[in-house]
């Protein structure tokens, strides 16, 4: 297997899961092939040198350092997305777990897809910015997407052997982030540090901030309607503090099914890897928690980043991914202290209603949005372009506004 996006959470855990696996699984069909990352170079070096994989790659800027640090190692070192792409799509490996923040995982996974390489994904931006043309590849080379988020594999199982006919929708849980039950005049004070103050689960920062947001939670909505093909309409989202039950498939005879284990990534890592078998679990971790749940409604008017997820995913195909691209540009500005908490999903949802606000190209050569981001890969890095233009206009706007 590779795993691409090694340093990150998922990453790391991952390699928790594998090593574990190696050591009590006496099937295990696991081994490790190649190791990615962007820029943590010293922490790659690291995991090179005790798991002695074939190859890795970073970021082009960084592979000098890398090649220097694993001088005599025998790992062969590669760099960019060329370096990304070959390991994807590496003859030798049969599993890629893609664990690459935001849509720079594109250009792996449609490598991985088109080699016909079977794919264990947590990059959920990349699937969101190209969520058709990602599903037809699968589709034509007989690619089955292992889902690695918490709801996405809670969704998965709870789905296993059923036809669509049998779907009626399904249901996505959140934990509500660590302002659950604040006013929005309360959020327009919060801060990035307390952004990051997860009260259920342990992840990067940039996923954390946007489950404060719940952003996520609308990705995961539009992830959810890619994989399992149910419009997103019939996808509800529900606040559950506890963190115990991921999601639920509700079926056409009224019926309810849902999925339930301990907020741990290391369980839908390991149940990835091992599908569709079930093994103990990596440091024998407490079963789900069944006392004291609790389910309600999102507030849409203080979270509106999730109400334009959901327009998103009916608007022009290339929306989506604008809003990915976008967020990266606000959260980092809420980071810095140009824009508030309150910016980040106000400004969100004024694209998603407003996607004509987007610039087509420079100086407006495209004539209208279909020419500007045709339906391919490189259209979804042209739009990915256009929104961080318009959002530095944006966010510069706002912030003369309130300097006065």
């Amino acid at each position: 297997m590779a795993i691409l996006g090694s340093t990150g959470s998922i990453g790391r855990q991952a390699l928790e899961v594998l090593a574990h696996l190696q050591a009590n699984d006496p099937d295990c069909e696991w081994s490790l092939r190649s190791l990615s990352c962007e820029g943590s170079i010293s922490l790659l070096a690291e995991q090179a040198r005790q798991w002695q994989p074939a190859a890795v790659c970073c970021a082009a800027a960084h592979s000098a350092e890398l090649e220097s640090l694993l001088a005599g190692s025998g790992v062969r070192v590669l760099s960019g997305d060329e370096g990304l792409a070959a390991l994807a799509s590496d003859s030798g490996c049969d599993l890629v777990l893609l664990a690459i923040f935001g849509t720079r995982a594109l250009v792996p996974l449609m490598a991985a897809l088109e080699s016909g390489r079977e794919l264990a994904l947590a990059s959920k931006e990349a699937l969101i910015a190209a969520g058709s043309m990602v599903m037809e590849a699968a589709a034509r080379r007989g690619v089955q997407i292992r889902p690695l988020d918490s709801e996405h594999s809670a969704l998965w199982q709870c789905l296993a052997g059923r036809g669509r006919e049998e779907i009626s929708g399904a249901v996505l849980t959140a934990s509500g982030g660590p302002f659950r039950g604040m006013s929005r005049g309360q959020l327009a004070g919060v801060t990035y540090q307390q952004a990051l103050e997860h009260p259920v689960w342990s992840m990067g920062a940039g996923i954390t901030l946007n489950s404060a947001t719940l952003f996520n939670k609308g990705l995961e909505l539009i992830e959810a309607q890619h994989l399992f093909g149910i419009p997103v309409e019939q996808i509800e989202v529900l606040v559950h503090p506890q963190g115990q039950c991921h999601s639920m498939a509700r079926l056409n005879d009224g019926s309810l099914i849902l999925h339930a284990a301990t907020p741990d990534m290391r369980i839908p890592i390991q149940y990835g890897l091992t599908w569709p078998r079930r093994l103990p679990a990596l440091a024998q971790l407490p079963p789900a928690r069944l006392e004291g749940w609790e389910l309600e409604p999102v507030d849409l008017d203080c979270f509106p980043a999730l109400r334009a997820c959901r327009i998103a995913a009916q608007g022009p195909w290339w929306l989506a991914g604008s809003l990915v691209a976008l967020n990266e540009e606000l959260c980092a500005a809420f980071q810095h202290g140009a824009l508030n908490f309150n910016d980040i999903g106000d400004v969100l949802l004024e694209l998603a209603q407003r996607p004509e606000l987007l610039p087509l190209g420079a100086e407006g050569q495209a004539a209208d949005a279909a020419q500007a981001f045709p339906r391919e890969p490189y259209g979804v890095f042209l739009a990915e372009k256009a929104a961080r233009a318009w959002a530095r206009t944006r966010i510069a706007a706002i912030t003369a506004a309130a300097a006065g």
